[in-house]
């Protein structure tokens, strides 16, 4: 199930880890008029350090929308050393605005739909999609 909230006029998708693997779940996010994706990530260290930027930029450059993933920090009780961590925030460009080391601390900042919404209309990926050949179906 999609799910979505608003906050300050933002309208937000929720993923989890393996979701960040696969463009569909982002592309009908995006669709539905979100403007930025959060997952909940632990990956483990090694499968962390190979996907995580690289899948992150992708999803926010495909869609034209912030993503940002959220993650443990790599030292605690159950799974000691082998979490990933690393939180961030990227912009639509693919851009890492933000990003944490793989200790505990807290990602914050404003962003601006503004430029945003400039790019869109500069590049019109969504305009693009050959629908006529292939589209998305949202099932519940």
């Amino acid at each position: 199930m999609l799910t979505t909230f608003d906050m300050d006029g933002v309208k937000i998708g929720l993923g989890i880890c393996s979701d960040l693997f696969f463009s569909e779940m982002a592309t009908l996010y995006r669709k539905f008029g979100c403007d930025m994706m959060i997952y909940m990530t632990a990956y483990p260290k090694l499968l962390g350090e190979m996907f995580t930027d690289m899948l992150t930029k992708t999803r926010a450059a495909d869609n034209q929308m912030f993503v940002m993933t959220v993650s443990q920090a790599r030292m605690n009780d159950r799974m000691g050393d082998m979490i990933y961590g690393h939180s961030s925030i990227v912009d639509g460009y693919g851009k890492v605005l933000k990003r944490l080391n793989d200790r505990e601390d807290m990602l914050y900042m404003n962003i601006d739909l503004t430029d945003m919404e400039k790019y869109r209309m500069m590049i019109k990926l969504m305009d693009h999609k050959r629908t006529d050949m292939y589209d998305l179906v949202y099932k519940k």
